[in-house]
């Protein structure tokens, strides 16, 4: 319950709403943007660090540069905008030959990286979850069909990558997780990666 965790967002609202929220859940919770005075950053750090508070939650580009050791679970709660920072930031955890926990919400909005997201679990020899492996061939589909007939396609398809939610939000053990375990001599992290359509 007292591991380390780093949430991840896209922008400053979104710290400040998830900040709220878990606060409001009871959680010890600092967090870390660019809209934040030099001092009010330091003090959230030194608290994350120190363990007062165990859930840092920050924007990307705040926390890019600030070495923090021994984090054991990210959270990618908007999905990084291209693969190789999503590389960067499940990075931060399981260093030093630990094990770490990284889970990322992938949404619909996300689907231009689908594609690279695929050939980096490959890559990592990560089983590919079915759902990935649709998507990917669903936008090459989309892709060549604009290719050769220009405009949109005339109806969309892709009621076969829905995954019930029952009507929550992935943070409330909606959409779908897929758990996969990542080995090697000097990295070891297991990557939750979830498919939420919101609608």
């Amino acid at each position: 319950p007292n591991a380390s965790t780093l949430i991840l967002v896209g922008g400053k609202r979104t710290v400040e709403i998830l900040h709220g929220f878990l606060e409001n859940h009871l959680h010890a919770v600092t967090s870390l943007h660019g809209g934040r005075m030099l001092a009010q950053r330091e003090e959230a750090v030194k608290s994350f660090i120190t363990g007062l508070t165990p859930i840092l939650i920050g924007t990307v580009i705040a926390v890019r540069g600030v070495y923090i050791r021994n984090v054991k679970q990210i959270i990618n709660f908007d999905f990084p905008r291209s693969i190789d920072v999503y590389v960067d930031c499940i990075g931060r955890t399981g260093r030093d030959g630990t094990i770490g926990h990284a889970t990322s919400f992938f949404s619909e909005e996300n689907r231009n990286l689908a594609n690279d997201l695929r050939d980096y679990l490959r890559e990592s020899h990560q089983e590919v979850p079915e759902w990935l492996e649709h998507l990917v061939q669903e936008t090459k589909q989309y892709s060549n069909h604009r290719r050769l007939y220009g405009g949109d396609r005339v109806s969309s398809s892709n009621s076969h990558l829905r995954v019930p939610k029952n009507g929550h939000h992935p943070l409330n053990n909606g959409g779908y997780d897929y758990d996969v375990q990542q080995d090697d001599s000097n990295h070891q992290q297991k990557s939750d990666i979830w498919w939420d359509i919101i609608s």
